[in-house]
């Protein structure tokens, strides 16, 4: 599975577009454009750096699988959505100084208090 580099080291408000979009075109439009990957030239919502990671991640995913995204098997398109919103939760946690552990123990605090 990919580790998605393209990722390392960059906002949330560029990853959150790049992976959305990356994962639309491994989903749908990879299938009915047959090709490398390319933005709509309509959408003008993404930002270029969001394209430019977008386009990186879709060639990791190329790379690592071997074939074109529009040749992987729905099993593998599902695996490597997971894998994406790992990696977008990720860079999420770290820009936000996001903690698991602690918000867990905040929400059981509440359960036990509420009662």
């Amino acid at each position: 599975m990919a580790m998605f580099e393209s990722l390392q080291g960059i906002s949330l408000a560029v990853a959150a577009p790049a992976v959305h979009y990356a994962i639309q075109w491994i989903r749908q439009w990879a299938g009915v454009r047959r090709g490398k990957f390319a933005v709509l030239p309509d959408d003008k919502t993404i930002p270029p750096e969001a394209v430019r990671i977008a386009d990186q991640i879709v060639a990791e995913i190329e790379s690592a699988e071997g074939v074109q995204a529009d040749q992987l098997p729905p099993e593998r398109v599902r695996q490597y959505i997971e894998a994406l919103a790992d990696a977008l939760q990720t860079v999420a946690s770290r820009e936000l100084h996001t903690n698991e552990d602690r918000g867990k123990a905040i929400l059981e605090s509440f359960r036990t208090r509420w009662k």
